[in-house]
């Protein structure tokens, strides 16, 4: 299968933030109409095509994401979240390729109010998870991104 997601992850990351903002916002709430089949294949996708993409230009989208997705409503923050939380959790080898403390460096470089936005929202969705699934997410998750989400 084609990965659409992934294609669309790699124009984003090559456009510039006043493009790349708006169009990463209406996919974000495009996100949250589709059925969750739908959007398990494109959470899938985009864990996929991440790693692929020279890391500086994913992660100018990856901090373009966190800003869009803290200014989202909560509910549909968190049903995002939940979605990337049980897939990593249920699929540990799609962490193996991600490049977790660049990823973790981006997020320290985002805004005050956006970190504690997500880290609020990152710690309800784990204190909810199936304790399986939580012990696995937990035992994957590097020490220094429990400490600064407040784990």
């Amino acid at each position: 299968m084609e990965n659409y997601a992934g294609g669309i992850i790699a124009s984003l990351a090559s456009l510039p933030e006043f493009l790349r903002k708006p169009i990463l916002k209406k996919r974000l709430a495009e996100f949250q109409t589709l059925p969750s089949d739908e959007q398990d294949v494109i959470i899938r996708n985009a864990l996929e095509a991440g790693p692929q993409l020279p890391f500086d230009t994913f992660a100018k989208l990856f901090g373009t994401w966190l800003e869009a997705l803290s200014e989202m409503p909560a509910e549909q923050r968190q049903l995002m979240l939940t979605g990337y939380a049980v897939r990593l959790a249920s699929s540990p080898q799609d962490m193996v390729p991600l490049h977790t403390d660049g990823l973790l460096a981006v997020f320290l470089e985002a805004d005050a109010t956006v970190r504690q936005t997500l880290s609020m929202c990152i710690q309800n969705i784990i204190q909810d998870m199936e304790p399986d699934l939580k012990r696995r997410l937990l035992i994957m998750m590097p020490d220094s991104a429990k400490d600064v989400l407040g784990l």
